[in-house]
């Protein structure tokens, strides 16, 4: 991650290792402006790329192109209000296709990782960071 002119930036590198492990950057424009600050965690998984940002944001790119497929946060309309939730951490389960998102506020959000839709929010269910 970098910031450029004030935006938080994804770079994606490829590695080649028939080449001894030459780096380059990704040839398919690998820098994604990323809305949100604060990355908390990258995870690449079978469904894509997902990337968490502290103020509760959720964006799974494509495991291939890395365009953007989806985008989650928690104060989106219809979702739920949220404005002290944060992710500090999160994990894909593919056999229940769902995200589940934990952080400070003790919130946790279960996601559909195929729909990005809210499956469930649990609020406060603890009085300590997760």
């Amino acid at each position: 991650m970098l910031e450029e002119e004030g935006e938080s930036v994804l770079l994606i590198y490829e590695v080649d290792y028939l080449n001894g492990f030459k780096v380059t950057e990704y040839s398919k424009n690998g820098r994604r402006k990323i809305n949100e600050n604060l990355v908390t965690k990258i995870l690449y998984k079978e469904c894509g790329l997902i990337l968490s940002c502290y103020r509760s944001y959720l964006e799974l790119f494509d495991g291939i192109d890395f365009d953007s497929k989806m985008k989650w946060h928690s104060g989106q309309e219809g979702k739920v209000k949220a404005s002290r939730a944060t992710v500090d951490c999160f994990d894909h389960s593919s056999k229940l296709s769902i995200i589940v998102l934990g952080g400070i506020s003790g919130d946790l959000f279960i996601i559909d990782s195929q729909t990005f839709a809210l499956k469930e929010k649990k609020d406060s269910v603890h009085q300590t960071e997760i």
